[in-house]
């Protein structure tokens, strides 16, 4: 007997199969044994992945939410009390915009340190006007605000000696869409990831448990799993079919395959869990256009990401006048 825990996203639908039991199936052994400190390490921080990439497969789409980093000038080192105080001011000022634009405000953040040591902030975000570069000025506008920072005071931090011609709003705010690599596996194990160990050595026990945190806004739609037990059915007929004969065959797919969607082949995985000796099958199911007008919005929505590149984001601009001047793809 196998029981399937379904858990159904915007983008993907995630199927994780396994038997049913405590001794296992034909050929199975249970394992006699407990499991070490590091492989009850590596299981811990697998379940945490999964609990956020399910949160963010529920809650947000990919190539139209964002993967938001905020970031401090250069000679600027706040602490983390400091920057935790920074984010709230900014979730607060951008609430307001999302409750004018009559959209739900959603977010999962997370403080990071970086190679120097400086304290800064990534964020997956919901899409607020629809619009990116609106969305951007809007960003840019709140973390200035909430920083309680003028230009002039962050060229002086920086040790800029020229003005610019155009008062820069705030490059410190890096905008990207999302996107699906593994189902945002990636995405999950950045946000969860663990500190450097060299980096422990120097924070209080407060200092870490804040930066270890992850947050998220309470109106996220929690992970569920829809759960189904097969009793005359076993996984040795989807292993021996894979995955590149259910996306191809007719009969296949009616049996296995949800309408619309077609498994992710670097997705399917099979294990055998170390401690119980059980064999498991991890896949995904991605959800394909139907229509060619589709493809071609994708592909277009492509093009533009690769244009925006992961280092600099969109730069936002204002004239002297405080006016929105549009924006800068290649960055300041």
């Amino acid at each position: 007997m196998y029981v399937e825990n379904t858990y159904e996203g915007i983008n993907h639908i995630e199927h994780d199969i396994f038997f049913k039991g405590t001794h296992g199936g034909k050929t199975e052994k249970k394992q006699k044994r407990k499991p070490t400190p590091e492989e009850m390490e590596r299981w811990n921080f697998k379940k945490r992945v999964s609990y956020y990439r399910h949160l963010i497969q529920g809650n947000f789409e990919s190539e139209v939410d964002y993967w938001v980093t905020l970031k401090y000038p250069k000679g600027d080192r706040p602490d983390v009390v400091t920057v935790r105080g920074d984010y709230e001011r900014f979730r607060k000022y951008l609430g307001y915009r999302y409750r004018k634009a009559g959209k739900p405000q959603k977010y999962i953040y997370r403080m990071e340190i970086g190679k120097r040591g400086a304290v800064h902030l990534h964020a997956v975000m919901n899409s607020m006007t629809g619009n990116m570069h609106k969305d951007i000025y809007e960003m840019s506008l709140a973390w200035k605000k909430a920083r309680r920072r003028t230009d002039l005071e962050d060229m002086i931090s920086e040790g800029s000696m020229e003005l610019p011609q155009l008062i820069v709003i705030d490059g410190r705010v890096d905008v990207e869409l999302l996107r699906t690599e593994g189902g945002y596996q990636l995405l999950a194990e950045y946000l969860c990831k663990p500190l450097p160990g060299d980096v422990e050595k120097e924070l209080t026990k407060e200092e870490i448990r804040k930066l270890k945190a992850v947050g998220s806004s309470r109106n996220l739609v929690r992970p569920e799993p829809i759960r189904k037990t097969y009793t005359h059915w076993t996984m040795k007929k989807l292993i021996e079919a894979g995955p590149g004969k259910i996306n191809s065959d007719p009969n296949l797919k009616k049996r296995y395959l949800t309408p619309g969607c077609i498994i992710d082949k670097d997705s399917w995985e099979i294990s055998v869990n170390p401690v119980t000796g059980m064999t498991c099958l991890h896949f995904l199911e991605i959800r394909v256009s139907r229509n060619e007008k589709d493809k071609h919005i994708h592909l277009q929505r492509d093009k533009e990401h690769k244009s925006y590149g992961r280092s600099g984001g969109l730069s936002v601009r204002m004239d002297e006048g405080g006016r929105y001047s549009g924006h800068n793809a290649s960055g300041m």
